[in-house]
Parts: structure tokens; C-alpha cells; sequence
């Protein structure tokens, strides 16, 4: 006989059905085993995860007897098609969209149960959805369940609608819009512990994080079309549904915590309590789960969320006391900064912030709450104020993420050039050392004879520049591989990229890149060989693969075979690839790839096995 503290496995299976316009969506069902089912449960996800991260909370429950669907509204996870992309809503469509797609889940769910039976749990953004969809049918569901729901703040409001119109002026409604996707959690952040990341707002637990982030369709960067789809939706909740227009014997439970960003730790369950008993519902219980983060639901596998469901559902649970605040904590998260709140701030201190932001990513969140402290003064004037500072807003976001970009690709540069164990060093126009990787170090090391702890590295490259040709001095044109000897062999190349010399802007360039590798090193795989050549000569990446497979005797139609592209594509390639390296022919180029000192380095001399060539 089973103790009574043992559970019996979930059933889980999945399928689909059709949305009220032919959207195929997909389902989860998790059902309990051995048990009688008591409850019946629709669990909605929110914005930018899927219902498979909600198969814990949906297992948990399924022990305790509840039968629980779980879907995904389009363009989330399974629900997603070349009609219907990732991440991406119709901005005037999307919302009614959504609430078609969690009508048929829950018409499938629930057939046959009780109303009373019914429970509809949703997170932030589907938590929303339900209570419309409670508006439009009182008779779908008995009890609702809101985990980390958005309050109603209308110096919010103010913002974020005023925000989206001058956005939608500016981003193609169909492509991601990282700028709000930043903002959002970094938004969210300023209510979490200092030090804490934007991902941090998913959960506290790092796996759970790590989880989410490597699901390919579980954290992707929604379109601006989804963002207004999603804002505009969730707004209407708080403000189209009137006094007493809820059914009266709804049960409602509101999940928050004292580290859940969305409700600013609990402090305005007040305002959402409040808003229910003015629609009509008496029963609304608040409950507080310590360690939860925005996104709760996901949170059930290591934190009390299922039992704290279960218990309300049978009556057996009380409410948690949370801490209040009339009015909305914007000074608490400036506090958090370091920032003191005094008189309003000028408009131009706004702009300021925009661009100190390109250095200290607190200044985001800065100005966010400095808005939102305006739009509480004065919400007429959002669109006037937004109209000034938004291009500011746009234009310093945009070259932070060129930063970004910028910083990333070096961080690639750097790894591609270790792993090929070639040493990579930038010198300035007289020759001096300004950056290098510990590849270089240990080449000038062992074509110095030196160990390394004992080195004076920048006297060590002087000699080994002295040895051979004149190291670039002789006057030749930029992207000339200017060999560089030790002993009478080609051990590695001086270059000039076509990026240093466009820099300097017609003046002399502001420096060079030396490239070496010592003598035992192996040569490189393809991508490796596109890398360097891609680094030397300033050509992208399709370029760079396009003048490997050129070095390797391939036609034209194998190439674009091979990167499955059309031909035409690769002639384009090739051209641009020949302006870039200074050739004008395949055999030159390809005498230039195989043979040359930046051929070796790439490990595409004739004799592999030999010594590395000397120059004649």
C-alpha cells in the first residue's frame, strides 16, 4: 500500500487544435493518475516563454488532482507557422487574437466540468486576457488566478501609450524591437536586489533562467507589432471594464512577492484588490510566495506556487498580509540608483541621461522613472514631452547597441584568433604595441627563445621586425601582407585592414595589425581560415566563406550550393571580394590565399608538412 506522501506520476501528452480562423495551436495536457480529478485547469504563459515552461507547475497541480491544459497563443513556442511568425502579432489584430486562441483552450478543457470547477491561471500578460475573458463570458470560469499581474497606474499608462505612438512613427511593425524589450525588464529590474541582471526578473533561480534563455523559441525579441498587440491589450483590462461588471461570485487569488517586480513587491496588490471589489468580486484573497519573480508559474518545479493554488482552491489557505503603498514606489527604485528626488527634471538633464546611458546602463532606468514621475504630474503633456526626448531615446539606443555589436564581434575576433593559435597584435603608426592576445605573447616568446615571465615583449617584436622586410615602411598600399621573417622564414604578416585605413579619413592610418604564429602551430579549419581572411582584408562573413571555397578550387554553383544561396548571390560575393583584396582574377586570388604569408598563417601553403616557406 502507498503512504499517503506519495504521489502518482502526471499523464502528459500534447495536440493540437484549430483557432476560430484556422490557427493551428498547440496543447499540453497534463492529467492527473490514480486519483480522482477534482479540479480543471487552463494554464496560460506569458509574454515571450511558451506553455512548456509551465509543465511543472501543470505536473505539481496534476498530483494534487487537478487536470491541467496548457497551450500556446500563437506565435509563442508550437503555435507558430510561416503564416503566424515567432514573436509577432498584427498590432490591431493581436489581442482579439489572442483571447480567440484561449477561448478554444479552454472550451476544450473545460467540456463537461462544473463552471464552479473551473480555474483559469494566468501570468502577467494572460492573467490580463482571462479577466477579459471572464468579462465577455461570466459563465466560462469560477475561479481565476493571477499570478504577478501589471496594477493599474495611469502615470504608466500615460507613458507607455505615449511611447508606443511615437514608436510606431518609427520601427517597422514587424520587425523585433530589442529597445522596448530592454527597457521593459530593465524597468522591472530597478525593483530587484542591486547587481541584478535584466534576465534576473525571469526568476532567481540561474537554471531556471539559463532554461528559458536557451529555449531557441523561449525567450525571442518580440516585433513592435506584438508589443502594441500586448501593451494596448493589458491597458484595456484597467480601463474598459466598468464598475460591477465582473460576475459577483467569482473567486480571484493574486500571487504576488515580496521580490516580484510587477507588483513592486506586493506594494500594489492593494490597487488590484481594490479594482476587483469595484468590478463586483467580493472573494479576492492575496497571496505572498517568498523567492518569486515576475515570472511566477515557472517558478513551481522549486518554490510553493502549486500548493499555494490547491489550498486556496479547497478553502484551506488565508491571506497573506503584504505591504501597501498608496501611491506607486518610483522613488524607492531611484533610491536603488543612488538617485535622490527632487524638483522635476529639465528637459535637457532628460536628454543627458539618454546619452550618459551609452556608458552606464542604470541611466536607462533612470530616465524611465524620471518619466514616469512627469507623466503622474502631468499626463496630458507625455506626447509633447516624448515627441522631444524620444529621438534622443532612439538615436543613444541605437549606438548602444552598435557598441555592443562592436564589442561582441571583438570578443569573437579574439577567440577565433586563440583557438587558431595565432597571435594577434595592434600597433600603433610608430610601430609600438597597443593590444595583443596571449597567442601573440607566446609566439614573440618562442621565436625569441625566451620564456615568457621573462620577456620584454614590445623590445622582443622590434627585433623580430627589424629581420625582415621593412615592416609596412616601404610605402606600400593598404591590405599589402607585408611578411615578416625570423631566421629566413615567413613567420608571420604585417597588414594595414581596409577599416584602420578608412578611419583615418585620408590622413596617415592610426596603426597596423601584426599577425604572428610560431612555427609548430597547425593551420586552421575553414571557418577559422574564413575568420582571419574576413579580419585582414574587412570582407563579411559570406565573403570570407566565398573566397575560402574560391581557394579550394570550387565553381561558382558549387558555392552557392554549398552556402545555399543563388548563384548570382555569389558572383556579387566574388566581385566584392576582389575589390576588397585588391585582385582582379580566381588564380590570383587564390595564389594570394594559398601562397602568400597570410596563406601560411591560415595553413594553405602547397607543402603542409614542411617548414614554413622561405622567401626567395
Amino acid at each position: 500500500m502507498k503512504s499517503g506522501r506519495e504521489t502518482d506520476p502526471a499523464i502528459t501528452s500534447t495536440s493540437m487544435i484549430a483557432a476560430a480562423d484556422g490557427m493551428p495551436l498547440l496543447m499540453r495536457h497534463v492529467l492527473p493518475s490514480g486519483r480522482r480529478t477534482v479540479f480543471s485547469a487552463v494554464i496560460g504563459h506569458g509574454p515571450t516563454v511558451h506553455s512548456g515552461h509551465m509543465t511543472g507547475l501543470a505536473e505539481a497541480l496534476a498530483q494534487q488532482g487537478i487536470a491541467c491544459l496548457a497551450g500556446d497563443l500563437r506565435g509563442h513556442g508550437g503555435s507558430v507557422t510561416e503564416r503566424q511568425p515567432l514573436a509577432h502579432l498584427d498590432p490591431d489584430t493581436g489581442w482579439s487574437d489572442w483571447l480567440e486562441d484561449m477561448t478554444a483552450l479552454a472550451r476544450v478543457a473545460f467540456r463537461g466540468v462544473p463552471r464552479k470547477d473551473r480555474v483559469l491561471i494566468g501570468g502577467a500578460m494572460s492573467g490580463h486576457l482571462m479577466t477579459q475573458m471572464l468579462h465577455r463570458d461570466p459563465d466560462l470560469a469560477g475561479n481565476l488566478v493571477m499570478a504577478a499581474p501589471i496594477p493599474p497606474q495611469p502615470g504608466l499608462r500615460a507613458l507607455v501609450m505615449a511611447f508606443l505612438r511615437f514608436r510606431r512613427m518609427t520601427h517597422p511593425l514587424d520587425r523585433p524591437d530589442p529597445q522596448i524589450q530592454h527597457h521593459l525588464y530593465g524597468f522591472l529590474r530597478a525593483h530587484l536586489p542591486p547587481g541584478s541582471q535584466n534576465q534576473d526578473t525571469i526568476s532567481a533561480d540561474p537554471d531556471t533562467v539559463a532554461r528559458v534563455l536557451q529555449d531557441p523559441r523561449g525567450f525571442p525579441t518580440p516585433t513592435l507589432g506584438y508589443w502594441i498587440a500586448m501593451l494596448q491589450g493589458m491597458d484595456a483590462i484597467w480601463t474598459d471594464i466598468g464598475p460591477g461588471e465582473m460576475p459577483a461570485d467569482l473567486r480571484v487569488l493574486i500571487l504576488s512577492g515580496p521580490d516580484d517586480p510587477q507588483t513592486r513587491g506586493g506594494r500594489l496588490s492593494g490597487r488590484l484588490r481594490d479594482w476587483w471589489h469595484s468590478r463586483g468580486v467580493a472573494d479576492v484573497t492575496l497571496r505572498s510566495i517568498e523567492g518569486v519573480r515576475a515570472n511566477i508559474l515557472i517558478d513551481a518545479p522549486r518554490l510553493p506556487v502549486a500548493p499555494a493554488i490547491t489550498e486556496w482552491l479547497s478553502g484551506t489557505s488565508d491571506a497573506t498580509p503584504l505591504p501597501q503603498d498608496d501611491a506607486v514606489p518610483y522613488q524607492t527604485a531611484l533610491a536603488r540608483l543612488g538617485v535622490s528626488v527632487g524638483d522635476p527634471v529639465s528637459i535637457p538633464a532628460l536628454i543627458d541621461l539618454c546619452y550618459a546611458a551609452l556608458e552606464d546602463d542604470e541611466r536607462w532606468v533612470e530616465l524611465l522613472y524620471r518619466l514616469l514621475l512627469s507623466s503622474d504630474a502631468d499626463p496630458a503633456g507625455m506626447d509633447a514631452l516624448m515627441q522631444t526626448v524620444q529621438p534622443h531615446w532612439q538615436r543613444a539606443f541605437e549606438l548602444r547597441e552598435e557598441l555592443r555589436q562592436a564589442a561582441a564581434m571583438g570578443r569573437l575576433y579574439h577567440e577565433l584568433i586563440d583557438r587558431m593559435a595565432v597571435g594577434v597584435a595592434v600597433l600603433d603608426a610608430d610601430f609600438a604595441l597597443r593590444d595583443w592576445n596571449s597567442a601573440f605573447a607566446g609566439a614573440v616568446a618562442t621565436l625569441s627563445g625566451q620564456p615568457l615571465e621573462r620577456l620584454d615583449l614590445q623590445r622582443a617584436v622590434a627585433r623580430i621586425l627589424a629581420a625582415g622586410p621593412a615592416g609596412g615602411r616601404d610605402g606600400r598600399r593598404a591590405c599589402d601582407e607585408v611578411p615578416v621573417m625570423h631566421e629566413g622564414h615567413v613567420v608571420g604578416v604585417l597588414l594595414q585592414p581596409v577599416g584602420l585605413t578608412a578611419m583615418a579619413g585620408g590622413m596617415a592610418p592610426p596603426g597596423r595589425l601584426l599577425v604572428l604564429r610560431a612555427p609548430e602551430t597547425r593551420g586552421a579549419d575553414r571557418q577559422h581560415r574564413a575568420g582571419l581572411l574576413s579580419l585582414a582584408y574587412g570582407l563579411t562573413g559570406q565573403e570570407a566563406t566565398v573566397a575560402v571555397h574560391l581557394a579550394e578550387g570550387m565553381t561558382t554553383e558549387a558555392i552557392a550550393q554549398a552556402m545555399g544561396v543563388g548563384d548570382a548571390t555569389v558572383r556579387s560575393h566574388i566581385k566584392r571580394t576582389f575589390d576588397k583584396m585588391g585582385v582582379s582574377s580566381r588564380p590570383e586570388l587564390i595564389h594570394r590565399v594559398m601562397s602568400g604569408p597570410l596563406g601560411w598563417l591560415m595553413g594553405e601553403d602547397r607543402a603542409r608538412d614542411a617548414s614554413p616557406p622561405r622567401l626567395r
